[in-house]
Parts: structure tokens; sequence; C-alpha cells
């Protein structure tokens, strides 16, 4: 029962939505499911077994199923990154990003043109693909798509879109990151970064919090003003007409939106064009916009990639892996983080194991059920989840609860 509340109220970030909390009881053995939001209340399953718990299978339209808990976060970044930077990202989760569950990576699908068929930087075909180049360039593609899978399995702080992966889409993926950070956190301010970059997490997070109001439309980074509209190259714009951009925050530096921004940018997704840059997007769509922005331009965000420098808490860019390494010697957060979690923060102070149920009661538990066994065993369900909810789709079956050795047989 605590597995099952943990996962879908704290846990991995991409489990499947039909995943419910569930309460343990008092009784030794007796689990109770609880189902939440439901149109037509159903009964609690109760079986007297300590390790089997009950399907509820209902035919409940998707759109009726219960969205998950948000993660209570202040702060989320985004780094957009290529479906190929393996090694980048995993250099990123051992250094600047360790420690921290706010910090998401950005990728999108295969594009299915081998790339030296393509126009440069996009997903048009340039020339006829041989049989043989696009047979290979497909495996290439599965391949790495399996890769991806198991990459979010392992560490879940992937954002998969459904647009192609290409330079010319990174539009479509600051839009993504935005719609999802607002469905899935309560983060009042959204970085976005690239893969080449270095971003001091908790110091700008405390720099934000205590410095701007997120319940104004804030845009900072380093603000471009004044920069003509280049119709050729890889940066050529030839759909905005005006031969003058409006302000927008240079790419190369990342930028930081309050939440109404984001919120914005997401709710018009749809009607927003996308122009050949993410920052140039972002500026002409607020500059189209009623928002009345804030545009500040930061002495803690730079694009000259010297990430030692203590003062600069977001850093770009062309920053390498190795070089990567050498800068976490050089984190130096200039504050610590404190828990969000007031159950972890007992066990701390207390050193003895406790949990969360779903009313937000603490209580103690065996010392063999600390977190750091209650996360391997969340990531083991997880995986579990994730498949039987593919058969469940392929299948149409539609359910609000499904967990234990039921999955198993499933």
């Amino acid at each position: 029962g605590w597995i099952m509340y943990s996962i879908s109220n704290r846990g991995p970030r991409d489990v499947p939505r039909p995943v419910l909390r569930a309460v343990v009881t008092k009784a030794p053995v007796v689990l109770q499911a609880v189902v939440t939001k439901a149109p037509v209340v159903l009964p609690a399953v109760v079986t007297k077994a300590p390790v089997v718990l009950q399907a509820v299978v209902t035919k409940v339209p998707k759109s009726q199923w219960p969205l998950e808990t948000p993660l209570l976060l202040d702060m989320v970044v985004f780094v957009l990154s290529r479906r190929s930077s393996f090694e980048t990202r995993n250099i990123i989760r051992d250094t600047w990003a360790s420690g921290h569950d706010n910090v998401f990576f950005s990728i999108g699908q295969c594009c299915p043109i081998p790339p030296k068929d393509r126009v440069s930087w996009s997903c048009k075909r340039q020339r006829p693909s041989s049989k043989s180049g696009q047979k290979s360039w497909n495996m290439d593609c599965k391949n790495e798509d399996i890769k991806l899978s198991k990459e979010a399995a392992a560490f879940n702080d992937i954002v998969m879109m459904k647009d192609i992966d290409v330079y010319r889409h990174l539009p479509q993926k600051v839009k993504h990151g935005y719609k999802w950070g607002l469905e899935r956190t309560t983060a009042k301010w959204f970085v976005k970064t690239d893969d080449d970059s270095v971003v001091r997490v908790d110091t700008l997070e405390k720099y934000l919090m205590d410095t701007y109001n997120p319940d104004e439309p804030v845009v900072i980074g380093s603000i471009s003003k004044g920069w003509g509209v280049p119709r050729t190259g890889k940066w050529a714009e030839n759909t905005y007409k005006p031969n003058i951009y409006p302000n927008f925050p240079l790419g190369s530096v990342g930028h930081v939106v309050s939440r109404n921004v984001a919120s914005y940018i997401a709710e018009n997704s749809d009607s927003l064009f996308n122009y050949q840059g993410e920052d140039v997007s972002i500026g002409i769509w607020l500059d189209e916009s009623p928002l009345k922005v804030k545009w500040v331009t930061s002495k803690h965000m730079t694009n000259n990639g010297r990430c030692t420098d203590t003062n600069m808490w977001v850093i770009g860019h062309n920053i390498k892996p190795s070089t990567m390494k050498t800068c976490f010697a050089h984190k130096d957060e200039l504050v610590t983080r404190t828990t969000k979690n007031p159950a972890e923060e007992i066990v701390r102070q207390r050193k003895t194991s406790t949990m969360t149920d779903a009313m937000n009661n603490i209580f103690d538990v065996s010392p063999k059920m600390d977190i750091e066994n209650t996360v391997k065993t969340q990531h083991r369900l997880f995986y579990m989840l994730t498949h039987f909810t593919r058969i469940a789709e392929k299948y149409d079956i539609q359910y609000w609860l499904c967990a234990g050795t039921l999955i198993g047989a499933v």
C-alpha cells in the first residue's frame, strides 16, 4: 500500500495515470485501495492476503482517469538534449544535477530520414535514400528508442515529446517542457538550459525566490534587444517579416520564465507559430501577447563557458563532458538546500524509518523499509507498471488500480 501511494505521490515521475494512492490501514494484513475522483464511488478491494491486491477493472474513459499528484517544486529545470547524448546526460546526473529532483531532460522522436539525406537542421528530405541506407537508419532509430526507454526507466527524468528531435524543433521542445511542468509540478519558475551547460541549481532557485515575484510575467536571461533578423545560414528566419527581432532571451545562455509566462505559451501552443529558434520564438510570442513582460538581464547567467566562476549560476555553452567534471569540483552552491519532504526530515532527525500515508500521517516502520529500499522497490514496480500499461492500452483495458501479483500474471 505504501509503495503504491509513494509512486503516485512522490515516486517516479512518469508513472501511468491510472496508478492511484493506496492507504495502509492499521490492520496488519489488510490493505485497502482508495479510489478517488471516480464518477461512481467504487468499493475498496480488501483481501486477507498480505501480498495480493486485486485489480478494479471498469469501463471508465481515459479522460476521467484521476491526474497524478504534482511534484512539489519551486523551480524546474529543463535540459534540452539530443537523443544520442547518453554520455552527456549521465555526466550531468553525476555532476551538477546530482542530488536534485527538479532536473529533467527534454528529448524528441527520431527523424525517419537519414541525416545525410535531410535539409540541414531539419527533418525535411533533401534527396532520396538508398534502400540499404534507409534500412540501416531505421535500425539505428529502433535501437536508440530501446536505449532511451531503458534510460527513462532507470532515471525517471526524461520528458519525451511527440515531435521530431531536430534543431528546428527547439520551439516545440520548450512548449512541451512548459506544458509538462505545469501539469506535473507546482513550479513557480521554469528554467531552460542545454546539455552543454552547467547550472548551480540551489543557488539559482534561492535567487529567484528571493528576488522576483513569480506571479508577474518575468523572463530572465541575457536579453537580446534590437537584433536584426538573419535571412540566410543556420539561423535563417524567412517567416517573421520585420527586420528587427523583439526582445528575446539568448538561447546559448538559457532562460528562466515565471509560471504565468509558461502558462500563456502552453495554453496557446497550438496557435503560436514555431520560428527558427526557441529563443526568438519566445520573444515574438510574448511581444504579440497581452502580457506586460518584465525582461531581466542577469549578471549571473552567461555563455562564456567558464563554469568555475562561482558568481555564475547558469553557464553555457559548448561545455564538454570532461570539462563538466572539472566544473563540478567548483560547484560551490551558495546555499544549502533544505528538504521539502517532512517525512524524510524526520528520518534524518530521529534516525528512524518512517512513512507517510495518503492522509499525510507519519508513522514508524520496520528499519528494513527505509527510504533507499523503498526507492529501489518503486523502480522495480514502476518497470512492471510500465509494461502493464502498454498491455492495457493494446487491448483497451481501462482500469483504476492494479498491483501486486496480478500484474505479474498479466
